[in-house]
C-alpha cells in the first residue's frame, strides 16, 4: 500500500518537474522517496539535479553526503559534508561526517566532529553513542599488539620512555602559597530557568533518548501551563506518532501547532511524516512542499 502511494508520489513529482523544470523541491522530494524505497543511486541522481539548480544549498549537499555514506563511499561523503559545513556549520553535518570518518576507522577525526556536535547539543544521543563507540574502537586499535620487527641479526635495545622532569620539593609549598593568595573568582550566579523552559528541556532530552512516553508527560505539563505553546504541541504530536502510531492525536496536535505558527517548516515536515506513515501520499507531499516553500533548505 505504502509503496503504491510512493509510486503515485513519484508520478506527481514527475508532472511537477515537467511543468516547472527548475523546481528544486520536486527533485529533492523525489530523492527522498527513492531513498525510502532503498534506491540509493536514483536518490543520489535526484539530489544531483537539485544541487545543480541550487549549488549553495547546504541541506541538499548534506543530504547527498548522507546518501553517499549509506552507499559505502565515506571519502566522497566526507568531502560533501565538508562542503555543506563550509556553507553552514550545522551539527547534523558534523554528525554525518563523524560517522563517515568512523566508517574509515579514522577515530581521531570522528571524535573531533562528535565533540563539535556535543558542544552545541550536549544531550544528542546519536553523538554521545557515536563518541562512545569511537573511543572504544580507538582503544582497541591502540591496544592491538604491534607487528614483530624483522630479525636482522643486529641486537637492539628497547628504548626507555622519557620521564617528565621532577619538581623540586621547594617549589611545592610555593605553588600552594600562590594558590592560597590568589583564589579563583566566585562563579556567576546561574540565571533562573522558567518552569516551561525546564519542562521543554526535559521533554527534548527524553525525545532524544527515544523515551517518547516520558517526553509526552513533560509536554502535557507544558501545555497545562500554556495551552497554545506551538513548540510543545508539535513535539507532542510527533512523539504520539512515534510512540504509539497515534495518527489521530498526532495530526490534531501538529495541525493546532501549524495553526498557531503557520511558518514553522519543521511542523509541516513532521505532519508530512505522519501522513506518509498513514499511507496518504498526497497529503504528505503537500506538507513537504509547504515546508520547502517556507524554508527552501528544509529537505
Amino acid at each position: 500500500m505504502v509503496k503504491r502511494d510512493f509510486q503515485r508520489a513519484l508520478a506527481d513529482l514527475d508532472r511537477a518537474s515537467a511543468l516547472k523544470p527548475d523546481m528544486v523541491g520536486a527533485y529533492a522530494n523525489r530523492g527522498v522517496v527513492y531513498e525510502d524505497l532503498n534506491q540509493i543511486d536514483r536518490a543520489i541522481a535526484e539530489f544531483d539535479r537539485a544541487i545543480a539548480l541550487s549549488p549553495r544549498n547546504p541541506d541538499l549537499i548534506g543530504h547527498r553526503a548522507s546518501l553517499l555514506r549509506k552507499k559505502g563511499q565515506p571519502d566522497r561523503a566526507i568531502t560533501e559534508f565538508g562542503r555543506a559545513i563550509a556553507i553552514e556549520p550545522k551539527p547534523a553535518f558534523y554528525l554525518g561526517r563523524a560517522e563517515a570518518y568512523a566508517a574509515k576507522a579514522d577515530y581521531d577525526k570522528a571524535l573531533t566532529d562528535y565533540q563539535q556536535v556535543l558542544s552545541v547539543a550536549p544531550t544528542n544521543q546519536q553523538a554521545l553513542a557515536g563518541k562512545e563507540r569511537a573511543l572504544q574502537a580507538k582503544g582497541a586499535q591502540t591496544a592491538a599488539p604491534a607487528a614483530p620487527a624483522k630479525q636482522s641479526g643486529v641486537m637492539t635495545t628497547t628504548p626507555t620512555t622519557a620521564q617528565p622532569p621532577a619538581i623540586p620539593p621547594s617549589a611545592v609549598p610555593n605553588a600552594f602559597t600562590a594558590a592560597a593568595n590568589n583564589p579563583p573568582p566566585p562563579p556567576a550566579p546561574a540565571k533562573p530557568v522558567s518552569e516551561t523552559t525546564r519542562l521543554m528541556q526535559e521533554a527534548a532530552a527524553s525525545f532524544n533518548k527515544r523515551l517518547y512516553p516520558a517526553a509526552i508527560d513533560s509536554l502535557n505539563k507544558v501545555l497545562e501551563i500554556d495551552p497554545n505553546h506551538a513548540g510543545a504541541l508539535s513535539l507532542r504530536g510527533y512523539s504520539r506518532y512515534l510512540a504509539h502510531n497515534d495518527f489521530t492525536n498526532a495530526i490534531a496536535d501538529l495541525s493546532r501547532s501549524i495553526e498557531l505558527n503557520p511558518r514553522n517548516s519543521t511542523a509541516h515536515s513532521m505532519i508530512g511524516d505522519v501522513w506518509k506513515a498513514k499511507g496518504d501520499a498526497d497529503r504528505a507531499l503537500a506538507s513537504y512542499s509547504t515546508a520547502i516553500e517556507i524554508n527552501p533548505k528544509d529537505t
